[in-house]
């Protein structure tokens, strides 16, 4: 079978098809600390990992809290992923959110840290969102990996403006454009929206206007996420003291409620894509934003690669999903993997000429499955820093 298999992958190259990857690879840019749905959609990631959905390559944070490092490890250590490199931009701040959530919500990541087994310790222990963005996608494929934005947009105005290095000849805007299939960006491509005007909006504005044609970008709007409401069963179905994720919604948001859910609905379409979910909206133009921030679409073809997001006719609608979402967060290691809340992704090829692989199995003309890269072969390096894991993929002829 495993001969067999290669063969027909081997025969896919030749006659001129892409193989897309599969599990999807992710890197996830957060501003982790502020709310609690950057912890839920990190959750997510991770039961999609161990479901052999994602591969998360990485998690980089646009916030300058001391402490969101490690409490992000907290939570990835608690799904058996405690290698994922994790980049922190210095200096840091002793803050642990942001002024005008702290009267409104809890703070978390500080019990995430010191209540929960995590080895970064401080995110002085970690190296760049910049780096970490080069390095992984300079080693990825080509038109392989989705950036998933639930954060600010520093790091990505950082990697748009960077120069060759020793990690590429490219410089960030053409390594993009070789390397990433989807940016999945939690904001609306029409108005205001909080990850675009919160913190740099004049780094928002550039990263909008300047982002590469032909490389797809998908805006997740809070029009999604805040008619999504769950969490209340995170709270009264999982032990507070042991699960990381239902610890930061009732630390957060409170004990029994259900609240709105962002960033967990920006990751679901990042992994998952339409499925029976989403319809594209604002198609066959491009968003543009101006110095605040705020963002209007242009019908002139300039990227038809960008598209938003709402919730489709005959989807299931937004509260069969809201419990859809809930049900995998109630999911934990050491659980039977559910067959009715998993969609195991296949990997596809499409003809070459479409420069990107299908993402519908209408169009795959070859399909190939691939063994998701277990997190154990991950090595932390340099010095005690949670860096750069390396993860070598071959192919078995024979077994």
């Amino acid at each position: 079978m495993a001969l067999l298999s290669f063969l027909a992958l081997a025969a896919s190259v030749l006659a001129g098809t892409v193989v897309a990857s599969c599990p999807k690879p992710l890197i996830i840019d957060s501003d982790f600390g502020s709310f609690d749905d950057d912890p839920l959609a990190l959750g997510l990631a991770n039961i999609f990992q161990l479901w052999g959905e994602a591969e998360i390559l990485a998690v980089v944070i646009s916030t300058d809290y001391e402490l969101a490092a490690p409490a992000v490890d907290a939570i990835d250590t608690f799904y058996g992923h405690p290698d994922i490199p994790i980049g922190a931009n210095k200096p840091l701040s002793n803050a642990t959110q942001t002024a005008e959530y702290a009267t409104e919500y809890g703070d978390y990541i500080t019990g995430l840290t010191y209540d929960w087994p995590e080895d970064v310790r401080t995110g002085y222990n970690t190296t760049t969102p910049l780096d970490l963005y080069r390095k992984y996608l300079s080693e990825a494929a080509d038109k392989s990996v989705t950036i998933v934005l639930i954060g600010n947009t520093i790091n990505l105005y950082a990697l748009m403006e960077s120069p060759a290095d020793s990690y590429s000849p490219l410089n960030g805007t053409e390594l993009i454009r070789a390397k990433v299939a989807e940016l999945a960006v939690q904001a609306a491509a029409y108005g205001k929206s909080y990850n675009l005007y919160s913190d740099e909006p004049l780094d928002a504005e550039f990263v909008v206007d300047n982002w590469p044609a032909g490389v797809p970008l998908t805006y997740i709007g809070s029009n999604i996420g805040g008619n999504v409401l769950f969490g209340a069963r995170l709270t009264t179905e999982l032990n507070l003291t042991a699960n990381p994720v239902a610890y930061t919604f009732n630390h957060s948001v409170g004990y029994n409620v259900s609240y709105k859910t962002w960033d967990a609905t920006a990751m679901y379409y990042a992994v998952r894509g339409l499925d029976d979910v989403y319809a594209y909206n604002f198609t066959g133009g491009h968003d543009v934003a101006d110095a605040n921030a705020t963002t209007h679409w242009v019908t002139c073809g300039y990227n038809s690669s960008e598209n938003a997001v709402v919730f489709a006719d005959n989807g299931i609608g937004n509260a069969t999903f809201a419990a859809r979402l809930e049900d995998i967060l109630l999911w934990q290691p050491g659980d039977a993997i559910p067959a009715s809340l998993t969609k195991m992704a296949q990997c596809t090829a499409t003809a070459a000429s479409s420069g990107v692989a299908s993402t519908t199995g209408a169009s795959a003309t070859a399909t190939t499955s691939v063994v998701p890269v277990s997190s154990a072969v991950k090595a932390t390096a340099l010095s005690g820093i949670k860096l750069l894991p390396v993860v070598a993929a071959s192919f078995v002829l024979f077994y």
